[in-house]
């Protein structure tokens, strides 16, 4: 790829797409959602505005995520949310974009030849793909093409992934259903049984968000929802334990999973990883004690990146940047 303004790279998440253009820098960083009129099948909003709609919309109006687990559910409508936010970022006139595009390291080939033609739609001139474990470290600034052991858990909306990287490749993966939407609909259905409280995706992930500030200060968390006998709204006032116990079957597989990954790594990578630790990122990086769990449970440092929720756009944007990182890509499968 020569060095272009127009060089970008493309994290399309469960949760959020982010656009990075080269030496610019973040351009775009939106929900991955799209509000439709299922009467008339218009467009209402895309991004961060369709996604301040979500739970709020009536009957005739539906809040759309696109993407599940890093690949595209519906074709069409994540064509027409990748165009306006190309758009965003500057790029009127997409003929002559490159692009860097975040892949799931367990993408099948129909996944990727997918994106491959969602970014074709809009205009885009060539595609490359780069494993989202690997766009992860690099964004997190770990040593991937050098000859020594790096452990990388990306938790994301959709899906965690979780990968040992050495000389530029991915040795061990293994890619689990756990995510931030499942962490969320744990701390629902934990309210449900326990408490007969319904409430909405965005009360549960502000439960979750809340956790680290709610335990430092020693107070309870308030919450408000439906009474699910009643139907009449309610608040309540929760222990931080509470809304940890809901997490903790989820965060059990992801500890599970991340040991399964060094169990299948090759003794001197192994002995790698023990020195240097484990690299978390991902918006799900940040959940509170989640780094003290895996570091009891593995026996190594744990450490989050810096910004970890953009740690994957901002690695493949460096790989759209710098000569010395585009080894790291893969070429586009073709039609």
């Amino acid at each position: 790829m020569g060095l272009l303004t127009r060089d970008i790279a493309l994290d399309l998440g469960t949760a959020a797409t982010r656009v990075y253009n080269a030496h610019g820098g973040v351009a775009v960083n939106e929900p991955s959602a799209v509000a439709v009129n299922t009467t008339t099948g218009r467009i209402l909003a895309i991004g961060a505005e369709a996604g301040r709609m979500a739970g709020r919309t009536p009957a005739h109006v539906k809040v759309i995520r696109p993407l599940r687990a890093g690949n595209i559910d519906d074709f069409e409508v994540t064509g027409r949310m990748l165009h306006h936010l190309l758009l965003l970022a500057g790029h009127r006139n997409p003929g002559r974009t490159q692009a860097v595009v975040c892949a799931p390291s367990d993408t099948t080939g129909v996944g990727r030849r997918a994106v491959l033609e969602a970014c074709r739609q809009v205009g885009v001139g060539r595609v490359r793909m780069l494993p989202k474990p690997v766009a992860a470290a690099v964004g997190a600034g770990l040593p991937v093409q050098e000859a020594t052991g790096s452990l990388i858990v990306d938790v994301g909306a959709g899906t965690t992934e979780i990968a040992v990287l050495c000389l530029g490749g991915v040795v061990a993966a293994r890619s689990v259903p756990v995510s931030g939407d499942v962490l969320d609909s744990a701390i629902r259905t934990h309210l449900r049984k326990r408490h007969q409280l319904d409430i909405g995706r965005h009360t549960a992930e502000n439960l979750k968000t809340g956790l680290a500030e709610a335990e430092a200060e020693g107070r309870p968390l308030a919450v408000r929802g439906m009474d699910a006998s009643s139907g009449m709204p309610v608040t309540l006032l929760l222990e931080t334990r509470d809304v940890q116990a809901a997490l903790r079957d989820p965060l059990d597989r992801i500890v599970a999973a991340v040991g399964d990954v060094l169990d299948r790594c090759p003794p001197e990578l192994y002995r790698d990883i023990l020195d240097q630790g484990v690299t978390l990122t991902g918006e799900g990086a940040r959940l509170h004690g989640l780094d003290r769990l895996l570091q009891k449970a593995t026996g190594t440092p744990v450490r989050i990146a810096a910004e970890p929720g953009t740690a994957a756009v901002r690695g493949a944007g460096r790989c759209a940047e710098e000569r010395s990182l585009r080894s790291l890509l893969e070429t586009a499968p073709d039609r």
